[in-house]
């Protein structure tokens, strides 16, 4: 039998700027859905239609099928990228500030005083539940000393560059992953120099663009507008999506891999032509790994500890009788129900640690997970936490089948953090306002 086989892969093209439409049924422009997402596990948007059945006075027989309502259903996974992230968590919550501050380098100056002869003096530095320390000779160069700093674990390479020396002063400024960042002041030792001691000042401290996210008082969700296809089919087969909506975002970590996000959004099946449309380049991303986030939990850091965790943020969107008009099949507003989120985390450890004991006892404490380096970065701010343990809480992971802690939590509200029970912090170069229409 003769034919041919054709592999064509989906492809989902959304706001690269993360804008919203400007209002429920009014699509974005065609050129503002610029962006081909990365994406893994996609599903091609699902038609929820509602059917009733019409049958003969016996009930027996079938006369014909009413469609009584339909919508539309997409999801599909992707590699984090913090700007990805913060841009779909700031759909799903709803609500997003134009960025505040300025992006400036933290610079840290070692002065000499006396005269140095010899010996070494330590560079010790904590950032973020890691602590590392290391010894550099009086005498080292610029490069030297750079190569010594990037030995740190919290600090790593290329992530900071060295000037001068100890004969005048040694400069050292942040760069890489710690770039636009206050990072916390080193500590110096000069116990083993010769002839003279060191001291060690912030010369400028570091500043970040930051992008606050919290939930929208409104009962309506933003909604966006999509454009999918298949690679190498005709414009003609694309389709353009109207007033879609997050349902819910959940990002997954696991020791010694990528961080992912999975979406779930619903919108209307209502499609519109993209006869007009070339697909767009596919955006590239800087994923984030699991190394480089961070758990703090009662203003502790277990990072160091943390082997998995998942945080789930939802809409509970109605899309049953709420969603519809009366007098039509098609959704006219997608609101939110009872939003709910929630974190799981597994770290290592056992009965005699604090984070065991805090979720033995179900505290309420502050949790911060931080997603990817400071220079570029996702902060979810849960100053309200109820957190305890699962109903499994200790179990064994890893090549040397370890003990690891199992937590959930659940954020509260709390009256004197505006935006909360969670918020969302976004740290990044981009100067436009999510949600933007």
């Amino acid at each position: 039998m003769a034919g041919s086989f054709r592999n064509r892969k989906l492809f989902v093209a959304y706001s690269g700027a993360f804008k919203r439409q400007s209002a429920f049924g009014t699509p974005l422009a065609t050129s503002d859905i610029n962006t081909r997402h990365p994406q893994t596990n996609p599903t091609y948007p699902g038609r929820t239609v509602t059917r009733e059945q019409i049958r003969d006075c016996s009930g027996e027989y079938l006369i014909r099928e009413d469609i009584t309502s339909r919508l539309a259903r997409l999801r599909f996974s992707f590699d984090a990228d913090a700007f990805l992230a913060a841009g779909w968590l700031a759909y799903a919550l709803g609500a997003a500030a134009a960025p505040s501050g300025t992006q400036t380098n933290e610079v840290q100056t070692i002065t000499p005083s006396g005269t140095i002869t010899g010996g070494t003096y330590n560079v010790a530095v904590t950032f973020e539940g890691i602590t590392d320390n290391v010894d550099i000779p009086y005498n080292a160069t610029a490069l030297e000393t750079t190569a010594y700093l990037e030995s740190l674990r919290p600090i790593k390479p290329g992530n900071v560059v060295a000037t001068g020396t100890l004969a005048t002063t040694v400069v050292i400024t942040f760069q890489g992953k710690l770039a636009a960042y206050n990072v916390p002041a080193l500590t110096v030792d000069s116990t083993s120099l010769v002839g003279g001691t060191v001291s060690l000042g912030t010369t400028t401290a570091g500043t970040s663009k930051i992008h606050e996210i919290t939930r929208t008082t409104n009962a309506q969700t933003p909604v966006t507008s999509i454009i999918t296809g298949f690679e190498g089919d005709s414009a003609s087969y694309f389709e353009k999506y109207k007033d879609f909506a997050v349902n819910s975002v959940t990002i997954r970590g696991a020791i010694r891999g990528k961080v992912t996000v999975e979406l779930d959004l619903i919108g209307s099946l209502d499609t519109l032509s993209a006869l007009a449309y070339s697909v767009p380049a596919c955006v590239n991303i800087n994923p984030i790994y699991t190394k480089d986030c961070r758990l703090e939990v009662n203003s502790s850091f277990v990072s160091s500890s943390m082997r998995e965790f998942t945080y789930t943020y939802s809409n509970n969107i109605f899309s049953g009788d709420d969603a519809f008009p009366y007098d039509d099949i098609d959704i006219e507003r997608l609101e939110h129900g009872d939003r709910t989120s929630s974190f799981t985390f597994s770290v290592y450890g056992s009965r005699g640690d604090t984070i065991y004991t805090l979720g033995e006892a179900e505290s309420v404490v502050a949790v911060n997970l931080y997603l990817g380096a400071p220079a570029n970065r996702v902060v979810i701010d849960a100053p309200k936490t109820s957190i305890k343990l699962s109903d499994d809480p200790i179990s064994f992971a890893g090549e040397a089948n370890r003990s690891t802690i199992n937590i959930t939590g659940t954020p509260f509200y709390n009256s004197s953090t505006a935006g909360t029970p969670d918020r969302v912090h976004y740290y990044g170069s981009e100067t436009a306002t999510f949600l933007a229409t």
